[in-house]
């Protein structure tokens, strides 16, 4: 389930174009409107480190950067 997830974040955020989430709080709320009921927490959070973790987004000081053409 969590590679289906890290696809539909993908597709959302590459079709957002240059008004993609800044924030670490408003990437969280945007992923939590894409998955009904919202995702806890530590979902959350596992699904953040895994969109680190294959180099899509980084994270410093609460900004988001992404690594990906879009």
């Amino acid at each position: 389930p969590m590679e289906k997830q890290i696809n539909v974040v993908l597709k959302n955020l590459i079709a957002r174009g240059n008004s993609k989430p800044r924030k670490k709080e408003t990437l969280s709320n945007t992923i939590n409107t894409l998955f009904p009921p919202p995702l806890s927490e530590p979902e959350l959070e596992k699904l953040l480190q895994a969109l680190q973790a294959r180099g899509l987004i980084s994270l410093a000081n609460g900004n988001v950067s992404y690594n990906f053409p879009g």
